[in-house]
C-alpha cells in the first residue's frame, strides 16, 4: 500500500521513521515530517503532540514488540535443563526482539534510529535508552546470572560483553567491506542462528575454563 494511502497517524509514523533513521533526533524538524507525509504540520501535534512525543511513539511501536521479559517467559527455563539447553533459550531470548525487528521490512530503519540514539550526547534526556532498552538488558544478565552462579563476576562481564557486541555482526553488515559484504549471510533467520551458536559455545568456552583455572 502506497504511504499516501495509510491512515494520517500511520502515514505520520512512517515518514517520520524513516526520516529519523536518516537525520536523527536533532537533524530534524516537524515541518520536514509534515511535508514527507504530506500533512499539516497541525497533524502532527494533533496526533503526538510534539516531535519527542511522536518520536516516542515510533520506539513505542517497535520495543513493544521486543520485551526480553516475554521471551524468557515463553523460553521454558527450569532447573531440569542442561546448562547449554538453558544458555540456548536465554541466549535466544536475547535475540528473539532484534530478530523480531528486523524480519519486518521497516525493521532496519528502526535499527538505524536505536544506533543513532545510543550513540546521541544528548538521549538520556529523552530517557529512550533507560526505558526500552536497559530493562532489556538488564533481563537477560539476571537469567544468565541465575544459570551460572558460580562464574567468577570478571568472566560473566567478558561473556556479557560478548553477548551484546555480538548484535554488531547482525546490525553493521552493510558496513563490511564489499568483498566480505557479499558472502556474509543476508537470511535473517540464518545470520541469527549463527550468531546464537557463537555466544552459547562462548559461554560454554567461559564454563569450561572456570573448570579448569578457578
Amino acid at each position: 500500500m502506497p504511504e499516501t494511502d495509510l491512515p494520517t497517524r500511520e502515514r505520520i509514523l512512517s515518514v517520520a521513521q524513516h526520516l529519523f533513521a536518516a537525520h536523527g533526533f536533532a537533524g530534524l524538524t516537524l515541518r520536514k515530517i509534515a511535508a514527507g507525509a504530506q500533512v499539516p504540520v497541525g497533524s502532527i501535534a494533533y496526533h503526538f503532540g510534539s516531535k519527542e512525543g511522536l518520536y516516542r511513539a515510533i520506539w513505542e511501536k517497535w520495543m513493544g514488540k521486543a520485551q526480553a521479559t516475554n521471551f524468557l517467559a515463553q523460553a521454558g527455563l527450569s532447573e531440569d535443563l542442561t546448562p547449554e539447553d538453558g544458555l540456548r533459550r536465554v541466549v535466544d531470548a536475547f535475540f528473539a526482539g532484534p530478530r523480531l525487528i528486523l524480519q519486518e521490512e521497516e525493521g532496519q530503519s528502526f535499527i538505524a534510529i536505536m544506533i543513532r540514539e545510543a550513540n546521541d550526547p544528548h538521549q538520556a534526556s529523552r530517557g529512550l535508552i533507560a526505558t526500552f532498552v536497559i530493562p532489556n538488558s538488564r533481563a537477560i544478565h539476571a537469567a544468565l546470572a541465575q544459570l551460572m552462579p558460580d562464574l567468577s563476576e570478571e568472566r560473566f562481564a567478558v561473556g556479557f560483553q560478548m553477548t551484546v557486541s555480538a548484535l554488531r555482526v547482525i546490525i553493521e553488515q552493510d558496513l563490511l567491506p564489499a568483498p566480505l559484504r557479499e558472502r556474509a549471510p543476508r537470511d535473517v533467520d540464518r545470520l541469527f542462528s549463527i550468531i546464537v551458536e557463537y555466544v552459547v559455545s562462548g559461554w560454554l568456552g567461559l564454563l569450561a575454563a572456570r573448570d579448569r583455572f578457578e
